[in-house]
């Protein structure tokens, strides 16, 4: 009877201890043949897999870094022997206290989250069918490093229309941010460029609350006119 009392005590010491454990899970997977690799908290990036795990996870914001490896498409198809790395996040992520947070990219270069409760009651059951929140995260800007190599590419052209080309063609595939935006507009001569490369840019800034800063580049207030007007009927 001692043993069995004293049993009791210990699977209840036990759950107590669970339900007290405020820790959390994170997962991140890839889709399809798309391998991921991710730091946590500036943690040594974890060799390419299928799937990244982490546990006993504080609850609060973390940042994080999560690249996909996937394969090179060339003509029609994929070659699988060929791969290319592309940052998918960088940033913070809010891991909630006693959760399993489940990250998947996608094939448009997106993480999407999801986050479920690791337990469901006292009895700390887990739930498997509570998803009570799913959200895509803003990719990160370009980083120091791409962009700067992009505005070299960018200064080795000869002409303004060369300049705005490569631009834009940069611009529509990763996103920047407002500074970076107005530092490419900086590069070209003409007024009527600088417009054109902010206009199509609106659509790729991360921070839209920023977008003012591309006023510095331009010389005439008119340009500022037709750039707010664009924004107007582009919003």
């Amino acid at each position: 009877m001692k043993k069995l009392i004293a049993g009791l005590a210990l699977q209840l010491a036990g759950g107590f201890a669970g339900a007290l454990n405020h820790q959390s899970e994170l997962t991140v997977s890839g889709t399809g043949r798309n391998l991921v690799s991710v730091s946590l908290d500036n943690s040594p990036f974890m060799n390419y897999g299928t799937t990244v795990d982490f546990s006993a996870i504080e609850p609060g914001y973390h940042y994080m870094v999560v690249y996909k490896r996937e394969p090179v498409y060339h003509g029609h198809s994929y070659n699988y022997k060929k791969f290319m790395d592309k940052v998918v996040y960088n940033g913070y992520i809010e891991i909630p206290a006693a959760s399993r947070v489940t990250g998947i990219t996608d094939n448009y270069d997106r993480l999407a989250i999801s986050v479920q409760p690791l337990y469901a009651g006292p009895n700390h059951f887990y739930n498997n069918d509570c998803i009570n929140t799913v959200y895509t995260p803003v990719p990160a800007c370009m980083s120091a490093a791409a962009f700067a190599e992009l505005k070299n590419v960018i200064a080795n052209r000869s002409f303004d229309s060369s300049k705005l080309q490569v631009a834009k063609q940069a611009i529509a595939s990763n996103p920047v941010s407002s500074a970076q935006l107005a530092d490419l507009m900086d590069m070209l001569t003409f007024e009527s460029e600088k417009l054109e490369l902010a206009e199509a840019g609106y659509s790729s800034v991360m921070d839209r609350q920023n977008f003012f800063l591309v006023n510095n580049s331009f010389t005439f207030e008119s340009s500022i006119s037709e750039l707010e007007h664009f924004i107007r009927n582009n919003s």
